[in-house]
Protein backbone atom coordinates (compact mmCIF):
# COMPACT_ATOMS: atom_id res chain seq x y z
CA UNK A 1 0.00 0.00 0.00
CA UNK A 2 1.36 2.91 -1.23
CA UNK A 3 1.20 6.01 1.41
CA UNK A 4 0.02 9.26 0.48
CA UNK A 5 1.20 12.96 1.36
CA UNK A 6 -0.77 14.85 4.42
CA UNK A 7 -1.46 17.33 1.11
CA UNK A 8 -2.91 14.73 -0.51
CA UNK A 9 -5.41 13.24 2.35
CA UNK A 10 -6.27 16.91 3.21
CA UNK A 11 -7.54 17.36 -0.48
CA UNK A 12 -9.45 14.06 -0.12
CA UNK A 13 -11.08 14.99 2.97
CA UNK A 14 -12.00 18.98 1.53
CA UNK A 15 -13.66 16.76 -1.56
CA UNK A 16 -14.91 13.62 0.35
CA UNK A 17 -18.80 14.83 0.43
CA UNK A 18 -18.95 14.67 -3.13
CA UNK A 19 -17.11 11.45 -3.11
CA UNK A 20 -18.16 9.19 -0.11
CA UNK A 21 -22.22 8.67 -0.04
CA UNK A 22 -21.90 7.54 3.47
CA UNK A 23 -21.09 10.48 4.95
CA UNK A 24 -18.79 13.22 5.86
CA UNK A 25 -18.49 11.61 9.27
CA UNK A 26 -17.39 8.29 8.04
CA UNK A 27 -14.99 9.76 5.74
CA UNK A 28 -13.43 12.41 8.22
CA UNK A 29 -13.02 8.77 10.89
CA UNK A 30 -11.00 7.00 8.07
CA UNK A 31 -9.29 10.04 6.86
CA UNK A 32 -7.92 10.68 10.52
CA UNK A 33 -6.74 6.78 10.74
CA UNK A 34 -4.84 7.43 7.33
CA UNK A 35 -3.21 10.39 8.64
CA UNK A 36 -2.60 8.63 12.01
CA UNK A 37 -1.25 5.74 10.49
CA UNK A 38 1.24 7.49 8.11
CA UNK A 39 2.69 10.10 10.73
CA UNK A 40 3.35 7.11 13.02
CA UNK A 41 5.80 5.55 10.68
CA UNK A 42 9.16 5.58 12.14
CA UNK A 43 12.30 7.16 9.98
CA UNK A 44 15.62 6.52 10.33
CA UNK A 45 18.68 8.95 9.00
CA UNK A 46 22.63 7.66 9.15
CA UNK A 47 25.11 10.42 9.01
CA UNK A 48 28.74 9.47 8.16
CA UNK A 49 31.63 11.44 8.98
CA UNK A 50 35.23 9.71 7.35
CA UNK A 51 38.14 10.73 9.52
CA UNK A 52 41.41 10.37 6.96
CA UNK A 53 45.08 10.36 8.19
CA UNK A 54 47.82 10.73 5.74
CA UNK A 55 51.44 10.96 6.83
CA UNK A 56 50.84 10.99 9.97
CA UNK A 57 49.76 9.30 13.07
CA UNK A 58 45.84 9.36 14.07
CA UNK A 59 44.72 11.95 16.79
CA UNK A 60 43.64 9.68 19.52
CA UNK A 61 40.17 7.99 18.19
CA UNK A 62 38.43 7.81 21.25
CA UNK A 63 39.20 11.62 22.17
CA UNK A 64 37.47 12.34 18.38
CA UNK A 65 34.91 9.85 19.87
CA UNK A 66 34.05 12.22 23.11
CA UNK A 67 34.04 15.36 20.58
CA UNK A 68 31.50 14.37 18.69
CA UNK A 69 29.55 12.50 21.28
CA UNK A 70 29.56 15.66 23.22
CA UNK A 71 28.45 17.59 19.98
CA UNK A 72 25.79 15.03 19.36
CA UNK A 73 24.52 15.57 22.70
CA UNK A 74 23.96 19.24 22.56
CA UNK A 75 22.19 18.86 19.90
CA UNK A 76 20.00 16.21 21.21
CA UNK A 77 18.80 19.00 23.71
CA UNK A 78 18.41 21.60 21.05
CA UNK A 79 15.75 19.11 19.34
CA UNK A 80 14.34 18.57 22.91
CA UNK A 81 13.73 22.12 23.44
CA UNK A 82 11.68 22.48 20.14
CA UNK A 83 8.97 20.43 21.74
CA UNK A 84 8.16 18.56 18.54
CA UNK A 85 5.68 16.46 18.38
CA UNK A 86 6.82 12.25 18.98
CA UNK A 87 10.57 11.08 19.49
CA UNK A 88 13.45 12.54 18.15
CA UNK A 89 16.32 10.58 19.25
CA UNK A 90 19.77 11.10 18.18
CA UNK A 91 22.28 8.24 18.67
CA UNK A 92 26.37 8.49 18.06
CA UNK A 93 27.87 5.28 17.72
CA UNK A 94 31.54 4.40 17.79
CA UNK A 95 33.02 2.92 14.47
CA UNK A 96 33.74 -0.50 14.88
CA UNK A 97 37.43 -1.94 16.21
CA UNK A 98 37.26 1.13 19.02
CA UNK A 99 35.73 0.83 22.16
CA UNK A 100 33.87 3.72 23.82
CA UNK A 101 35.80 4.73 26.38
Amino acid sequence: MKLKTFSQMNAERAAGRARYPKGVNWFKKKMDRDLKAASSQAMTLEYKIIYTIEGDIPVNPAWVGEKLEDAVDKLQIELHEKNLHGAHKLEFCYPEGWARP
